[in-house]
């Protein structure tokens, strides 16, 4: 059983690892993608301040453009959140993990304790029934023993009667003769 609990908790590891491995690569392309767009920012910054000063030149001093633009996103910043969260939440899962996987080790040594002492319990019943079984035993022994040796003597004392009888027999029918 506790093959069987850590074989699954490997899995878990392994899935986990996987998982783990997969966001890298969606993090890395996401590093991509951000430097791609910040060239792109970069590109149409220049672009637009080409465009503002052409206008500029166009309609000479006359026309003032201020735009009121939202203030710049720091994707790095946002990325390096992203990246410190889902670190924090990998570490809380491996903690987690942990906690169950000793939870239940706990758990199931105490089942095992529990089982031994029970086992250990009918063991010693067991045995205890073997040794009056045993000692059962032994006195049937004895006196099957006994009995026996009380046979033999009664059966020599019948021999030695019978002989006694066949003498007296004997001698009886020699004097009717």
């Amino acid at each position: 059983m506790e093959l069987s609990l850590r074989q699954a908790i490997e899995t878990d590891v392994v899935d986990l690892r996987r998982h783990l491995d997969g966001l890298t690569l969606e993090r890395c392309d996401l590093e991509f993608q951000l430097e791609h767009l910040a060239e792109d920012l970069l590109l149409l910054k220049k672009n637009h301040n080409e465009e503002v000063k052409n206008l500029e030149e166009q309609l000479g001093a006359r026309v003032h453009v201020e735009l009121d633009m939202a203030p710049a996103v720091d994707l790095q910043k946002n990325l390096s959140d992203i990246r410190n969260e889902y670190e924090s939440l990998m570490d809380r899962n491996l903690n987690d993990v942990e906690k169950w996987f000793f939870t239940q080790l706990s758990a199931l040594e105490g089942t095992l304790a529990e089982t031994e002492e029970s086992y250990t319990s009918k063991l010693a019943e067991i045995q205890e029934l073997i040794n009056n079984i045993q000692a059962d035993l032994a006195q049937m022994r004895y006196d099957l023993e006994l009995q026996n040796h009380e046979y033999k003597i009664l059966t020599n004392v019948k021999t030695g009667l019978e002989m006694e009888i066949a003498t007296y027999k004997q001698l009886m029918e020699g004097e009717d003769l």
